[in-house]
């Protein structure tokens, strides 16, 4: 994998305060309730006192505050229901809690990239100090997130592409 200083990637759509927030603060992460440990629908990470929703695009992940999740959501049901042939839509629970089974993050982030693992894929890799890896990104082969902790499947995936540090990402969003 090609290391990029500064370099845009694009395909990453989550605002600096939710990548912030992860990078020093990542408590506890996991599949959607029901997934398996590879492919899911979305993925959740946690701080301790903040909940995020990560979601794949058709060009790449979206990384937002569970609030802001649920708003899409319900913006979408309205939008898609006035079309709908089919019948009501199903409605947007007023919350959501992060399910007990979600791992927690051991140890210290020491570092977290941002990464593009094919034309249309991207997310984020955090390394931490007891040596814990957690990757997460949309699959480029179909509607589904990339949530894994296995250093064989994070090496496969790091094979081709690029990566970047989370800061020259910022400092690059921002002057653009």
């Amino acid at each position: 994998m090609t290391r990029l200083a500064g370099t845009p990637i694009s395909g990453l759509q989550a605002s600096s305060e939710t990548l912030l927030a992860l990078a020093t603060g990542l408590a506890r992460f996991g599949p959607a309730e029901g997934s398996n440990d590879w492919l899911v629908p979305f993925a959740w990470l946690c701080t301790e006192v903040a909940a995020y929703i990560a979601t794949p695009m058709s060009n790449g992940l979206r990384i937002e505050p569970l609030a802001s999740f649920l708003d899409r959501m319900r913006a979408d049901v309205v939008r898609i229901g006035a079309n709908a042939v089919l019948g009501p839509l199903p409605s947007v629970p007023d919350a959501l809690t992060p399910p007990i089974s979600l791992q927690p993050w051991t140890g210290e982030i020491i570092d977290v990239e941002v990464i593009r693992t094919a034309p249309h894929a991207a997310g984020l890799l955090f390394t931490g100090s007891e040596g814990a890896n957690l990757l997460i990104a949309n699959d480029p082969l179909g509607p589904g997130v990339v949530l894994t902790s296995e250093s064989v499947e994070i090496a496969e995936l790091l094979t081709d592409g690029e990566r970047v540090e989370l800061a020259d990402y910022l400092r690059r969003a921002v002057t653009r």
